[in-house]
């Protein structure tokens, strides 16, 4: 462990110390997980929700994001995420979002060690082709406003009243410096509640499979790596 905490004097959810944690119970171990990702990211959602219009749908979008990332690691009980486990686990466990996206985006690549865009030996900036709707939403939206503070042009946050998303081959973008310039853009444009919706789904399921489950389950003992990194202590032993 990294860190550990000195759990008389921290807060593990709101009203609820690390101290008042029975760690021997898993029963009370993903009460406690459950109450922490409620008030951090499901109930501010909620009150996202109920502003009028769409004036919540780009802080939903950025949490929701969030959440699937914080998912995605306990799921496969790794330390932090990258692209490959982020979109199996959209297409695994949202199956929603398994679509592709033809033609693909156009989009840039980043380096991140200078903070600007990656050129070729011309100066041309280079770029990877989003093929599917679950690298749309690591690199459009995750990455996007996590990293960039914003969607780029070619995604949308908007509500979309049936649909999860929608794909908009012409008329919302045209590419500038790369892709066909002046070329039609295609622009993926994402109902952020339908996928909130989706995520919290998956969250509900997932807890009900780690309460049933045996401690040497893979879903335990993949949870049990990523609670232990996270939180400091070890729960191996909990049943």
């Amino acid at each position: 462990m990294l860190y550990e905490p000195v759990q008389k004097n921290r807060l593990f959810a709101a009203g609820l110390k690390y101290s008042d944690i029975t760690w021997t119970s898993i029963a009370d171990i993903l009460n406690a997980f459950e109450k922490r990702i409620d008030q951090w990211y499901l109930a501010p959602v909620r009150l996202l929700r109920q502003q009028p219009g769409q004036h919540g749908a780009f802080a939903a979008m950025s949490i929701s994001c969030l959440l699937v990332d914080c998912l995605c690691q306990f799921h496969a009980g790794k330390v932090t995420s990258n692209r490959t486990l982020f979109t199996k686990f959209v297409e695994k466990q949202l199956p929603n979002y398994k679509r592709p996206i033809s033609p693909p985006i156009e989009f840039p690549k980043v380096d991140s060690h200078n903070c600007t865009y990656e050129l070729d030996a011309a100066g041309a900036i280079k770029t990877r082709r989003l093929s599917s709707v679950a690298d749309a939403l690591y690199y459009i939206y995750r990455c996007g406003l996590l990293h960039s503070a914003h969607a780029p042009l070619c995604g949308v946050i908007s509500g979309l009243s049936t649909r999860r998303f929608s794909i908009r081959k012409k008329s919302l973008a045209k590419y500038g410096s790369i892709g066909t310039a002046g070329g039609d853009c295609p622009v993926i444009v994402i109902e952020p509640w339908k996928l909130f919706d989706d995520v919290e789904t998956f969250f509900k399921r997932y807890l009900g499979k780690l309460k049933t489950a045996s401690p040497t389950d893979a879903i335990r003992r993949h949870f049990n790596a990523k609670f232990e990194d996270c939180f400091g202590v070890s729960i191996a032993s909990a049943v």
